[in-house]
């Protein structure tokens, strides 16, 4: 059989990423062919180098801003929140390096060499419970979407409004105008040029929540597609009788043969993007769950029901969904990757001759043991981790509430 060609065509097999493309291609991440205009083409080379210097401006901007109020011991209270949009920052910035650094940005390529291969297959069952995993993971990424959006832009709507109004107040008593909190850049003169720190914000905040949601999109699709195919693998290898009829004269060990070769390639993908990506499960297990505590420590110091505490409870919620969201991304890869031993048991095998049955064997032999997505050179990430991230987060919230009751009776 010829290997299918990587081309135009292909590119073209995006419904699992077809919304992580679109993310992609406004973020200049996209490497491959999305329009025929050549203006846009010739454009979108050095695009790239715009959204990353926004980012980067943004990141620096925003320690500059924690050590000023370090220093200056200005807007304290505000601190905590402060440091958890740090974190955030420092957290894509973790994910882009270790994406740049392995090539991640290139598996994109296998999911859609791979989905030209489903489609040409012209297998209903297939084809079918493809389409549904990518619609299901489609609503998922838009769902993260617009909450990071809901979470970003509506603070900064209400944030606005509520200075605007207050300073018409200060105006009319002749009192010193207040600067808006916002996102904590760095900003000469914030008090003379409010209208320029709103609009600053607002610019680079769209740019923030792109690569927020193509930073987590990239590594979590990556899995998923991996779970897909290996459960894909198992309905394939139920029919394994019907698939040898069909494609392969009947010869049911010659079957079974590429179908070894196919779970090695799988298991290869697995593996590799497991190396490539481990750094950044391993920063988004630690800085995921100390984020979320500094957060919700400091909805712990509001006293009644407002801005910060809405902001604060929004996003406690996105990073939430994000944590339990990767680690289901990795844990189904586990689950499905053991499956496929059931499915062996379950194949009718007793009918199989002894060069089928060797075959067999190897692939049984193969999935006794479940691939796993690491934390670092740590334990697998799974659900149950997600669970102990959360505790972690508990104990954080009480070790700082503690510190911050021990400064109190010092003082």
């Amino acid at each position: 059989m010829d290997e299918p060609q990587f081309d135009r065509d292909t590119e073209k097999n995006t419904r699992l990423i077809g919304f992580l493309k679109t993310l992609m291609i406004c973020t200049g991440t996209w490497s491959y062919h999305w329009t025929d205009n050549l203006i846009l083409k010739k454009l979108y080379k050095y695009f790239f180098f715009f959204p990353l210097s926004v980012f980067a401006a943004f990141y620096i901007l925003i320690i500059m801003e924690l050590f000023r109020v370090l220093y200056e011991r200005d807007n304290l209270e505000k601190l905590l929140l402060n440091l958890g949009i740090v974190l955030d920052a420092s957290k894509i910035t973790i994910r882009f390096f270790v994406y740049f650094k392995n090539k991640v940005f290139d598996k994109v390529k296998d999911i859609m060499m791979d989905e030209q291969d489903i489609f040409q297959s012209q297998d209903p069952e297939v084809t079918d419970y493809y389409l549904e995993r990518a619609k299901s993971w489609r609503s998922t990424l838009i769902l993260l979407y617009i909450t990071t959006c809901l979470c970003a832009y509506g603070y900064m709507i209400v944030e606005v409004s509520s200075n605007i109004i207050v300073n018409k107040r200060h105006k009319a008593n002749n009192e010193s105008v207040e600067p808006p909190f916002l996102y904590q850049i760095y900003f000469p003169n914030p008090v003379e040029n409010i209208m320029s720190l709103y609009c600053v914000n607002c610019f680079m905040v769209t740019f923030i929540i792109l690569a927020v949601n193509v930073s987590f999109g990239l590594s979590t699709t990556c899995m998923v597609y991996g779970a897909t195919q290996l459960e894909i693998f198992q309905i394939r290898l139920k029919r394994i009788h019907e698939i040898a009829q069909k494609s392969y004269n009947g010869d049911v060990a010659l079957t079974l043969k590429m179908y070894v070769i196919k779970h090695q390639n799988l298991m290869a993908y697995i593996t590799n993007l497991n190396e490539c990506i481990r750094g950044a499960t391993l920063g988004e297990f630690l800085i995921s769950s100390i984020n979320c505590a500094s957060v919700v420590a400091d909805i712990t110091k509001v006293d009644k029901l407002g801005l910060d505490a809405t902001y604060s409870g929004c996003y406690v919620i996105l990073l939430i969904l994000q944590i339990f969201t990767y680690a289901s991304a990795a844990n189904e890869i586990k689950i499905q990757s053991a499956a496929i031993a059931d499915t062996i048991y379950e194949s009718e095998w007793y009918h199989f001759d002894k060069s089928s049955l060797k075959m067999m064997n190897i692939l049984q032999a193969r999935a006794q043991k479940p691939l796993e997505m690491t934390i670092g050179p740590f334990s697998a990430m799974t659900n149950e981790t997600a669970v102990m991230m959360m505790k972690a987060c508990y104990s954080y919230v009480a070790f700082m509430k503690n510190s911050a009751g021990a400064d109190t009776a010092t003082e």
